[in-house]
Protein backbone atom coordinates (compact mmCIF):
# COMPACT_ATOMS: atom_id res chain seq x y z
CA UNK A 1 0.00 0.00 0.00
CA UNK A 2 1.56 3.60 -1.28
CA UNK A 3 1.64 6.12 1.22
CA UNK A 4 0.72 9.82 0.28
CA UNK A 5 4.14 10.64 -0.31
CA UNK A 6 4.67 7.44 -2.71
CA UNK A 7 1.66 7.67 -4.77
CA UNK A 8 1.50 9.15 -8.48
CA UNK A 9 -1.20 11.95 -7.27
CA UNK A 10 0.94 13.24 -4.67
CA UNK A 11 4.14 13.15 -7.45
CA UNK A 12 1.91 15.40 -10.19
CA UNK A 13 0.84 17.50 -7.18
CA UNK A 14 4.67 18.37 -6.28
CA UNK A 15 5.62 18.89 -10.19
CA UNK A 16 2.41 21.12 -10.36
CA UNK A 17 3.65 23.18 -7.52
CA UNK A 18 6.84 23.82 -8.54
CA UNK A 19 5.28 24.67 -12.10
CA UNK A 20 3.60 27.36 -10.56
CA UNK A 21 6.64 28.53 -8.64
CA UNK A 22 8.68 28.67 -11.76
CA UNK A 23 5.86 30.69 -13.65
CA UNK A 24 5.58 33.23 -10.78
CA UNK A 25 9.30 33.71 -10.36
CA UNK A 26 11.47 32.76 -12.93
CA UNK A 27 14.47 33.73 -11.93
CA UNK A 28 16.29 33.27 -8.65
CA UNK A 29 19.09 35.53 -7.69
CA UNK A 30 22.96 34.97 -6.37
CA UNK A 31 21.48 35.26 -2.44
CA UNK A 32 18.80 33.19 -2.73
CA UNK A 33 20.49 30.64 -4.66
CA UNK A 34 23.72 30.51 -2.09
CA UNK A 35 21.67 30.58 0.77
CA UNK A 36 19.73 27.53 -0.52
CA UNK A 37 22.73 25.52 -0.66
CA UNK A 38 24.06 27.14 2.40
CA UNK A 39 20.87 25.42 4.41
CA UNK A 40 21.06 22.20 2.63
CA UNK A 41 24.01 22.11 4.19
CA UNK A 42 23.70 23.14 7.55
CA UNK A 43 20.80 20.32 7.66
CA UNK A 44 22.77 17.66 6.60
CA UNK A 45 25.31 18.27 9.08
CA UNK A 46 22.98 18.83 11.71
CA UNK A 47 21.38 15.65 10.75
CA UNK A 48 23.87 13.28 9.95
CA UNK A 49 24.01 10.71 12.77
CA UNK A 50 20.08 10.16 12.18
CA UNK A 51 20.83 10.11 7.83
CA UNK A 52 23.30 7.83 8.60
CA UNK A 53 21.51 5.28 11.07
CA UNK A 54 18.77 5.49 8.26
CA UNK A 55 21.08 4.08 5.41
CA UNK A 56 22.01 1.67 7.93
CA UNK A 57 18.40 0.69 8.31
CA UNK A 58 17.64 0.66 4.85
CA UNK A 59 20.94 -1.26 4.06
CA UNK A 60 20.28 -3.94 7.10
CA UNK A 61 24.24 -2.78 8.14
CA UNK A 62 26.07 -0.26 6.58
CA UNK A 63 29.43 1.17 8.68
CA UNK A 64 29.30 4.90 9.15
CA UNK A 65 32.19 5.26 7.23
CA UNK A 66 30.62 4.72 4.32
CA UNK A 67 27.70 6.43 4.57
CA UNK A 68 30.08 9.20 5.76
CA UNK A 69 32.47 9.03 2.78
CA UNK A 70 30.06 8.50 0.42
CA UNK A 71 26.79 10.13 1.23
CA UNK A 72 27.61 12.74 3.53
CA UNK A 73 30.93 14.82 3.13
CA UNK A 74 31.09 14.18 -0.81
CA UNK A 75 27.37 16.08 -0.75
CA UNK A 76 28.72 18.67 1.84
CA UNK A 77 32.39 19.05 -0.47
CA UNK A 78 30.11 19.63 -3.12
CA UNK A 79 28.17 22.34 -1.95
CA UNK A 80 31.00 24.02 -0.66
CA UNK A 81 33.06 24.21 -3.80
CA UNK A 82 29.78 24.96 -5.66
CA UNK A 83 28.91 28.11 -3.05
CA UNK A 84 32.67 29.45 -3.57
CA UNK A 85 32.40 29.23 -7.26
CA UNK A 86 28.85 30.47 -7.79
CA UNK A 87 29.09 33.89 -8.25
CA UNK A 88 32.00 33.65 -10.98
CA UNK A 89 29.65 30.70 -13.03
CA UNK A 90 26.12 32.86 -12.78
CA UNK A 91 28.55 36.24 -14.63
CA UNK A 92 27.70 36.64 -18.04
CA UNK A 93 30.39 35.72 -20.50
CA UNK A 94 31.59 38.77 -23.06
CA UNK A 95 32.48 37.22 -26.52
CA UNK A 96 34.73 38.50 -28.88
CA UNK A 97 31.94 39.29 -31.54
CA UNK A 98 30.34 41.80 -28.81
CA UNK A 99 27.57 39.39 -27.88
CA UNK A 100 27.03 38.56 -24.75
CA UNK A 101 26.24 34.98 -23.26
CA UNK A 102 23.67 35.11 -20.46
CA UNK A 103 23.19 31.22 -18.01
CA UNK A 104 19.41 30.95 -17.58
CA UNK A 105 17.91 28.88 -15.26
CA UNK A 106 15.95 25.76 -17.50
CA UNK A 107 13.44 25.19 -14.51
CA UNK A 108 12.25 22.25 -13.24
CA UNK A 109 15.07 19.31 -12.68
CA UNK A 110 13.67 15.88 -12.32
CA UNK A 111 16.58 13.76 -10.29
CA UNK A 112 15.67 9.90 -10.16
CA UNK A 113 18.03 8.24 -8.00
CA UNK A 114 19.61 4.60 -7.17
CA UNK A 115 19.64 3.01 -4.02
CA UNK A 116 23.39 2.54 -3.42
CA UNK A 117 24.22 6.17 -2.83
CA UNK A 118 20.36 8.07 -2.31
CA UNK A 119 21.88 10.97 -0.66
CA UNK A 120 25.26 12.11 -2.89
CA UNK A 121 23.27 11.02 -5.99
CA UNK A 122 20.71 12.75 -5.56
CA UNK A 123 21.94 16.51 -3.69
CA UNK A 124 25.22 16.47 -5.87
CA UNK A 125 23.28 16.83 -9.12
CA UNK A 126 20.50 18.83 -7.20
CA UNK A 127 23.39 21.56 -6.01
CA UNK A 128 24.19 22.11 -9.31
CA UNK A 129 20.50 22.28 -10.65
CA UNK A 130 19.87 25.03 -7.83
CA UNK A 131 23.07 26.82 -8.62
CA UNK A 132 22.19 26.77 -11.36
CA UNK A 133 18.75 28.19 -10.26
CA UNK A 134 16.34 25.60 -10.91
CA UNK A 135 13.45 23.86 -8.86
CA UNK A 136 14.70 20.42 -8.27
CA UNK A 137 12.42 17.29 -7.60
CA UNK A 138 13.72 13.85 -6.28
CA UNK A 139 12.71 10.02 -6.88
CA UNK A 140 14.23 8.23 -4.00
CA UNK A 141 14.21 4.51 -4.50
CA UNK A 142 12.26 2.50 -2.90
CA UNK A 143 14.96 0.60 -1.81
CA UNK A 144 15.36 3.45 0.94
CA UNK A 145 12.32 3.89 2.60
CA UNK A 146 13.81 5.21 5.98
CA UNK A 147 16.19 7.54 4.29
CA UNK A 148 13.57 8.61 1.82
CA UNK A 149 11.53 9.83 4.31
CA UNK A 150 14.28 11.30 7.04
CA UNK A 151 14.86 13.67 3.77
CA UNK A 152 11.67 14.32 3.02
CA UNK A 153 11.60 15.81 6.09
CA UNK A 154 14.48 17.36 6.26
CA UNK A 155 14.24 19.51 2.90
CA UNK A 156 10.57 20.73 3.69
CA UNK A 157 12.28 24.00 4.74
CA UNK A 158 13.13 24.64 1.18
CA UNK A 159 10.34 23.38 -0.48
CA UNK A 160 9.95 26.32 -2.76
CA UNK A 161 13.15 25.14 -4.40
CA UNK A 162 13.26 21.62 -3.44
CA UNK A 163 10.84 18.22 -3.09
CA UNK A 164 11.15 14.77 -2.12
CA UNK A 165 9.31 12.02 -3.47
CA UNK A 166 8.98 8.26 -2.55
CA UNK A 167 7.53 4.95 -4.48
CA UNK A 168 7.86 2.10 -6.34
CA UNK A 169 9.16 1.31 -9.80
CA UNK A 170 5.64 2.85 -10.49
CA UNK A 171 6.45 6.30 -9.76
CA UNK A 172 9.74 6.38 -11.23
CA UNK A 173 8.33 5.56 -14.54
CA UNK A 174 5.83 8.37 -14.22
CA UNK A 175 8.23 10.84 -12.75
CA UNK A 176 9.58 10.22 -16.35
CA UNK A 177 6.95 10.94 -18.02
CA UNK A 178 6.67 14.93 -16.56
CA UNK A 179 7.22 17.43 -18.39
CA UNK A 180 10.65 18.42 -16.59
CA UNK A 181 13.20 20.85 -18.35
CA UNK A 182 15.78 18.18 -17.38
CA UNK A 183 15.77 14.77 -15.98
CA UNK A 184 19.04 13.46 -14.78
CA UNK A 185 18.85 9.41 -13.75
CA UNK A 186 21.08 6.92 -12.11
CA UNK A 187 20.73 3.05 -12.66
CA UNK A 188 21.20 0.27 -14.95
CA UNK A 189 21.06 0.69 -18.68
CA UNK A 190 17.90 -1.37 -19.26
CA UNK A 191 15.90 1.02 -16.86
CA UNK A 192 18.07 4.32 -18.63
CA UNK A 193 16.55 3.49 -22.03
CA UNK A 194 12.83 3.16 -20.63
CA UNK A 195 13.52 6.41 -19.30
CA UNK A 196 14.98 8.30 -22.27
CA UNK A 197 12.34 7.22 -24.09
CA UNK A 198 9.93 8.31 -22.02
CA UNK A 199 11.69 11.82 -21.23
CA UNK A 200 11.72 11.98 -25.75
CA UNK A 201 7.79 12.38 -25.85
CA UNK A 202 8.01 15.49 -24.13
CA UNK A 203 12.00 16.66 -25.50
CA UNK A 204 13.13 16.29 -22.40
CA UNK A 205 17.15 16.34 -22.77
CA UNK A 206 18.42 14.10 -19.71
CA UNK A 207 21.44 12.86 -18.39
CA UNK A 208 22.04 9.14 -18.14
CA UNK A 209 25.14 7.58 -15.51
CA UNK A 210 24.88 4.26 -16.43
CA UNK A 211 27.37 2.36 -15.10
CA UNK A 212 29.31 -0.96 -17.32
CA UNK A 213 31.63 -3.43 -16.43
CA UNK A 214 34.64 -0.68 -15.32
CA UNK A 215 37.96 -2.53 -16.10
CA UNK A 216 41.59 -2.28 -14.16
CA UNK A 217 44.91 -2.63 -16.37
CA UNK A 218 47.91 -3.73 -14.50
CA UNK A 219 51.63 -3.29 -15.97
CA UNK A 220 54.73 -4.77 -15.65
CA UNK A 221 55.20 -1.45 -13.68
CA UNK A 222 52.97 -1.40 -11.15
CA UNK A 223 53.88 -0.96 -7.74
CA UNK A 224 51.94 -4.37 -6.99
CA UNK A 225 51.11 -3.56 -3.23
CA UNK A 226 49.64 -0.69 -4.34
CA UNK A 227 47.25 -1.75 -7.04
CA UNK A 228 45.67 -4.24 -4.99
CA UNK A 229 45.15 -1.83 -2.11
CA UNK A 230 43.12 0.52 -4.57
CA UNK A 231 41.56 -2.20 -5.63
CA UNK A 232 40.08 -3.90 -2.61
CA UNK A 233 39.13 -0.56 -1.46
CA UNK A 234 37.30 -0.54 -5.12
CA UNK A 235 35.44 -3.87 -3.54
CA UNK A 236 34.87 -3.49 -0.07
CA UNK A 237 33.60 0.41 -0.05
CA UNK A 238 30.02 -0.20 0.14
CA UNK A 239 30.08 -4.03 -0.93
CA UNK A 240 30.74 -3.47 -4.54
CA UNK A 241 27.88 -1.83 -5.00
CA UNK A 242 29.32 1.35 -6.51
CA UNK A 243 28.81 2.22 -10.23
CA UNK A 244 32.95 2.74 -10.72
CA UNK A 245 33.54 -0.57 -8.89
CA UNK A 246 36.66 -2.01 -9.97
CA UNK A 247 34.41 -5.32 -12.46
CA UNK A 248 37.44 -6.68 -13.76
CA UNK A 249 41.17 -6.75 -13.50
CA UNK A 250 44.07 -7.42 -16.22
CA UNK A 251 47.33 -7.96 -15.10
CA UNK A 252 50.54 -8.96 -17.54
CA UNK A 253 50.79 -12.41 -17.92
CA UNK A 254 53.99 -12.93 -16.13
CA UNK A 255 52.37 -11.27 -12.73
CA UNK A 256 48.95 -12.95 -12.19
CA UNK A 257 49.91 -15.91 -9.63
CA UNK A 258 51.54 -13.48 -7.38
CA UNK A 259 48.53 -11.08 -7.61
CA UNK A 260 45.88 -13.89 -6.71
CA UNK A 261 48.75 -14.62 -3.89
CA UNK A 262 48.68 -11.10 -2.74
CA UNK A 263 45.27 -9.83 -2.65
CA UNK A 264 43.77 -13.29 -1.44
CA UNK A 265 46.33 -12.27 1.66
CA UNK A 266 45.28 -9.08 1.71
CA UNK A 267 41.84 -8.86 1.38
CA UNK A 268 41.48 -11.65 3.99
CA UNK A 269 43.44 -9.42 6.32
CA UNK A 270 41.13 -6.29 5.69
CA UNK A 271 37.80 -8.06 5.00
CA UNK A 272 37.89 -9.85 8.52
CA UNK A 273 39.08 -7.04 10.38
CA UNK A 274 35.74 -5.49 10.56
CA UNK A 275 32.29 -5.24 9.31
CA UNK A 276 30.96 -4.14 5.68
CA UNK A 277 28.33 -2.83 4.36
CA UNK A 278 25.87 -5.75 3.47
CA UNK A 279 23.89 -6.15 0.06
CA UNK A 280 20.88 -4.02 0.13
CA UNK A 281 17.92 -6.60 -0.62
CA UNK A 282 17.50 -10.24 -1.35
CA UNK A 283 16.78 -10.01 -4.67
CA UNK A 284 20.65 -8.51 -5.28
CA UNK A 285 22.22 -10.62 -2.63
CA UNK A 286 20.41 -13.94 -5.12
CA UNK A 287 21.87 -11.80 -8.41
CA UNK A 288 24.93 -11.29 -7.50
CA UNK A 289 25.42 -15.47 -6.34
CA UNK A 290 23.40 -16.53 -9.52
CA UNK A 291 26.64 -14.64 -11.62
CA UNK A 292 29.17 -16.79 -9.44
CA UNK A 293 27.14 -20.00 -9.38
CA UNK A 294 27.03 -19.99 -13.44
CA UNK A 295 31.05 -18.95 -13.54
CA UNK A 296 31.53 -21.85 -11.50
CA UNK A 297 29.36 -24.07 -13.33
CA UNK A 298 30.63 -23.19 -17.11
CA UNK A 299 34.53 -23.52 -15.50
CA UNK A 300 35.84 -20.68 -13.93
CA UNK A 301 38.13 -20.59 -11.28
CA UNK A 302 36.81 -19.73 -7.67
CA UNK A 303 39.22 -18.23 -4.85
CA UNK A 304 36.20 -17.49 -2.17
CA UNK A 305 38.18 -15.00 1.04
CA UNK A 306 38.09 -17.17 3.90
CA UNK A 307 35.89 -15.85 6.82
CA UNK A 308 37.07 -15.96 10.33
CA UNK A 309 33.48 -13.78 11.46
CA UNK A 310 29.92 -14.80 11.18
CA UNK A 311 28.67 -13.22 8.11
CA UNK A 312 25.57 -10.85 8.24
CA UNK A 313 22.28 -11.66 6.14
CA UNK A 314 22.49 -10.41 2.44
CA UNK A 315 26.60 -10.25 3.07
CA UNK A 316 28.38 -12.17 0.31
CA UNK A 317 32.12 -12.88 1.05
CA UNK A 318 34.58 -11.67 -1.67
CA UNK A 319 35.78 -14.08 -4.88
CA UNK A 320 38.61 -13.49 -6.80
CA UNK A 321 37.44 -14.82 -10.25
CA UNK A 322 39.99 -16.52 -12.76
CA UNK A 323 39.58 -19.17 -16.46
CA UNK A 324 36.43 -17.27 -17.63
CA UNK A 325 35.20 -17.34 -20.77
CA UNK A 326 32.39 -15.23 -22.49
CA UNK A 327 30.20 -17.65 -22.28
CA UNK A 328 29.56 -16.78 -18.30
CA UNK A 329 26.77 -14.35 -17.45
CA UNK A 330 29.44 -11.98 -14.96
CA UNK A 331 31.66 -11.64 -18.12
CA UNK A 332 28.67 -9.32 -19.56
CA UNK A 333 26.34 -7.87 -16.58
CA UNK A 334 27.79 -5.31 -14.15
CA UNK A 335 28.36 -7.47 -11.15
CA UNK A 336 27.77 -4.57 -8.47
CA UNK A 337 29.25 -6.61 -6.03
CA UNK A 338 32.25 -8.13 -4.16
CA UNK A 339 33.19 -10.44 -6.83
CA UNK A 340 36.35 -9.47 -9.05
CA UNK A 341 37.12 -11.03 -12.54
CA UNK A 342 41.24 -11.47 -13.07
CA UNK A 343 42.13 -12.03 -16.75
CA UNK A 344 46.04 -12.07 -17.54
CA UNK A 345 47.39 -10.68 -20.70
CA UNK A 346 50.70 -10.28 -23.01
CA UNK A 347 50.15 -7.42 -25.05
CA UNK A 348 48.36 -3.97 -24.43
CA UNK A 349 47.23 -4.35 -27.82
CA UNK A 350 45.18 -6.87 -26.63
CA UNK A 351 43.63 -5.35 -23.45
CA UNK A 352 43.05 -2.14 -25.63
CA UNK A 353 41.45 -4.73 -28.15
CA UNK A 354 38.99 -6.27 -24.96
CA UNK A 355 37.97 -3.26 -23.86
CA UNK A 356 36.72 -1.44 -27.29
CA UNK A 357 35.00 -4.67 -28.33
CA UNK A 358 32.30 -4.31 -25.33
CA UNK A 359 30.30 -1.21 -24.31
CA UNK A 360 32.30 1.76 -22.96
CA UNK A 361 32.67 1.68 -19.64
CA UNK A 362 31.79 4.48 -16.72
CA UNK A 363 35.47 4.15 -15.11
CA UNK A 364 38.84 2.69 -15.94
CA UNK A 365 41.88 2.68 -13.98
CA UNK A 366 45.40 2.62 -15.19
CA UNK A 367 47.51 0.64 -12.84
CA UNK A 368 51.24 1.85 -14.43
CA UNK A 369 54.38 4.16 -14.00
CA UNK A 370 54.46 3.85 -17.51
CA UNK A 371 53.67 7.68 -19.47
CA UNK A 372 53.66 5.94 -22.88
CA UNK A 373 51.85 2.69 -21.60
CA UNK A 374 49.33 5.29 -20.14
CA UNK A 375 48.94 7.40 -22.58
CA UNK A 376 48.39 4.71 -25.18
CA UNK A 377 45.25 3.81 -23.00
CA UNK A 378 43.94 7.16 -22.85
CA UNK A 379 44.06 7.67 -26.46
CA UNK A 380 43.21 4.33 -27.55
CA UNK A 381 40.00 3.58 -25.27
CA UNK A 382 36.37 5.07 -24.50
CA UNK A 383 35.22 5.21 -21.00
CA UNK A 384 33.72 7.98 -18.72
CA UNK A 385 36.75 9.02 -16.66
CA UNK A 386 40.34 7.45 -15.89
CA UNK A 387 41.95 7.17 -12.34
CA UNK A 388 45.79 6.28 -12.47
CA UNK A 389 47.24 4.28 -10.54
CA UNK A 390 44.07 4.32 -7.58
CA UNK A 391 40.55 4.09 -8.00
CA UNK A 392 37.52 6.28 -7.45
CA UNK A 393 39.68 9.47 -7.23
CA UNK A 394 38.62 11.00 -10.27
CA UNK A 395 35.15 10.78 -9.27
CA UNK A 396 35.15 12.27 -6.32
CA UNK A 397 36.86 15.53 -7.31
CA UNK A 398 34.30 18.69 -7.49
CA UNK A 399 35.87 20.63 -10.17
CA UNK A 400 35.43 18.50 -13.24
CA UNK A 401 32.83 16.60 -14.51
CA UNK A 402 31.53 13.48 -13.93
CA UNK A 403 29.30 11.40 -16.45
CA UNK A 404 29.40 8.13 -18.84
CA UNK A 405 29.68 7.49 -22.13
CA UNK A 406 27.64 4.91 -24.92
CA UNK A 407 25.73 2.69 -23.00
CA UNK A 408 27.60 4.13 -19.54
CA UNK A 409 25.83 7.08 -20.16
CA UNK A 410 25.49 10.67 -21.72
CA UNK A 411 25.88 14.10 -20.30
CA UNK A 412 27.83 15.04 -16.95
CA UNK A 413 27.26 16.95 -14.18
CA UNK A 414 29.96 18.49 -11.50
CA UNK A 415 32.57 21.32 -11.47
CA UNK A 416 31.56 23.97 -14.03
CA UNK A 417 30.20 21.91 -16.56
CA UNK A 418 27.82 20.51 -13.93
CA UNK A 419 26.27 24.28 -13.80
CA UNK A 420 26.33 24.62 -17.63
CA UNK A 421 24.21 21.57 -18.28
CA UNK A 422 21.47 22.85 -16.08
CA UNK A 423 21.68 26.08 -17.47
CA UNK A 424 20.10 27.52 -20.87
CA UNK A 425 22.94 29.77 -22.51
CA UNK A 426 21.61 32.48 -24.22
CA UNK A 427 23.20 34.71 -26.93
CA UNK A 428 22.23 38.26 -26.64
CA UNK A 429 23.74 40.57 -28.73
CA UNK A 430 23.04 44.21 -28.64
CA UNK A 431 22.76 46.95 -31.66
CA UNK A 432 23.15 50.21 -31.53
CA UNK A 433 20.14 52.35 -31.66
CA UNK A 434 22.43 54.55 -34.79
CA UNK A 435 23.13 51.72 -36.88
CA UNK A 436 21.97 52.11 -40.48
CA UNK A 437 22.55 48.41 -41.25
CA UNK A 438 19.32 47.13 -41.75
CA UNK A 439 18.49 50.09 -43.83
CA UNK A 440 21.59 50.10 -46.18
CA UNK A 441 21.11 46.35 -47.03
CA UNK A 442 17.12 47.37 -47.89
CA UNK A 443 18.65 49.64 -50.31
CA UNK A 444 21.62 49.00 -51.47
CA UNK A 445 20.87 45.41 -52.35
CA UNK A 446 22.75 45.27 -55.24
CA UNK A 447 25.54 46.71 -54.29
CA UNK A 448 26.19 44.43 -51.51
CA UNK A 449 25.57 41.34 -53.30
CA UNK A 450 28.54 42.57 -55.33
CA UNK A 451 30.67 43.19 -52.19
CA UNK A 452 29.11 39.87 -50.70
CA UNK A 453 30.92 38.32 -53.60
CA UNK A 454 33.74 40.15 -53.81
CA UNK A 455 34.38 38.77 -50.41
CA UNK A 456 33.40 34.95 -51.02
CA UNK A 457 36.37 35.36 -53.81
CA UNK A 458 39.04 36.87 -51.43
CA UNK A 459 38.30 34.19 -49.03
CA UNK A 460 39.19 30.97 -51.46
CA UNK A 461 42.75 32.56 -52.17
Amino acid sequence: MLSEQSSCAYLNQQFNELTGLVRNSPFINYNVRRNTLLTLKKLLIKNHVELCDSLNQDYGHRPYFDSLAGDILSTISSINYTVKQLNKWMRPSKRQSGAVVRYQALGIVGIICPWNFPISLSMIPAIQALAAGNRVLIKISELNPNTGKLLCKLCQPLSPFIRIIQGDSSVGMHFSTLKFNHLVFTGSASTGRKVMAAAAKNLTPVTLELGGKSPVIIDETARLSQCIHAIIFGKIFNAGQVCIAPDYVFIIDNRLNLFIQKIIKAYTQHYNSKRVTTIISNYHANRIQKLLDDAKLKGAKIYTIPISRQLSPHEIPPSIITNTNDTMAIMHEEIFGPLLIVKPYTSLQQVIKYINQRPSPLALYIMSTNTSTINTLLDNTHSGGVSVNDCFVHASINDAPFGGIGESGMGHYKGKEGFLTFSKAKTVFYTSRWSIKNNSILVCRSFITTLLRFILRAQSR
